[in-house]
């Protein structure tokens, strides 16, 4: 069902399509920042190598139900377990995320071990703690999208939940950021913590079904909403 409401619908296809693009980005950047060895130097370059990382997670995952939207009533009445539905949910995104995040590996494992190395850090920070925050603040949602709509711009989500994952997503990488005085160290850093999360998963998905029954209900009347 996931599969089917990314392809057969505008909006999410074309963030499928869109987000393709930033790996390749990532490659050539990345591997300058690696050669540089210098953390301080390359912000930037480390930022597109992060979003090209972690952009299905944000942008697709920073949407999870709105994508839904009306539908997702008819999903509940069918009986669907929230253990389902959620599951399903978090293998979408763990799915999207491996897709992009083996685009350039070919390149890394020929030209730079080094580079190799930061980027399975940024996979293991965006699995371990991306994915299961971004499930979590997701029953949050309260503005259903279009899915057909023919805008670009259209179905942002952007409101104060979505910026709140979002600051989620990204306060920790910034803050390791701050304290790395290199690359290594930055990508330890990001290993570490996404290493540690991932140890965390029973818990984390607790928290995640406790989310999804305190606030469905009213993320469901809200998507009835004629004007949501």
């Amino acid at each position: 069902m996931e599969w089917r409401l990314v392809s057969r619908n505008r909006q999410p296809r074309r963030l499928g399509i869109l987000l393709v693009l930033p790996p390749f980005v990532a490659l050539i950047g990345g591997l300058g920042a690696v050669t540089s060895g210098t953390v301080a130097y390359e912000g930037s370059t480390l930022f597109i190598w992060g979003v090209a990382v972690g952009g299905w997670v944000g942008d697709y995952g920073g949407r999870l139900f709105e994508w839904e939207g009306g539908r997702l009533q008819g999903l509940v009445a069918r009986d669907v377990q929230g253990r389902e539905l959620l599951g399903a949910k978090v293998a979408a995104l763990v799915l999207g995320t491996l897709v992009l995040w083996v685009i350039p590996v070919p390149v890394f494992a020929l030209l730079s071990r080094s580079a190799l190395g930061v980027h399975a850090a940024f996979l293991a920070y965006v699995l371990g703690w991306g994915v299961p925050v971004t499930v979590v603040t997701a029953p949050l949602a309260r503005i259903p999208i279009s899915l057909n709509s023919r805008g670009v711009f259209s179905g942002t989500g952007l409101g104060k939940r979505y910026a709140g994952t979002t600051a989620l997503l990204f306060l920790p990488a910034v803050g390791l950021f701050v304290w790395a005085d290199s690359t290594f160290s930055f990508a330890s850093g990001l290993a570490i913590l996404g290493g540690a999360s991932a140890l965390l998963t029973p818990l984390w998905m607790r928290v995640c079904r406790g989310a999804w029954r305190r606030y469905r209900h009213d993320m469901l009347a809200a998507f009835r909403e004629p004007d949501g």
